[in-house]
């Protein structure tokens, strides 16, 4: 598995293909091209934009909602 996907560099993302060689492994990937703020440590968006290219091809699961924070409408008692 690997979480936060958008912020992968070219080296790790190599290391998770090496790792996959092996018979019987599986990739689980999480990530939020939105929130990619690691490039000065060398991370490259592209490793999730292009994820088939480096992986072979996966499913994706979009979530186009979120359930982080509600409106202020929704979260004040009725009446005020």
């Amino acid at each position: 598995m690997v979480d936060e996907m958008q912020d992968t560099s070219t080296a790790r993302a190599a290391l998770v293909r090496a790792l996959l060689k092996t018979p019987g492994t599986y990739l689980y990937a999480v990530g939020d091209d939105w929130q990619s703020i690691n490039r000065f440590a060398g991370s490259d968006l592209s490793v999730m934009t292009r994820f088939d290219d480096w992986f072979g091809a996966g499913s994706t699961i979009r979530l186009d909602r979120t359930f982080r924070s509600r409106s202020p409408s929704a979260t004040s008692p009725a009446g005020s």
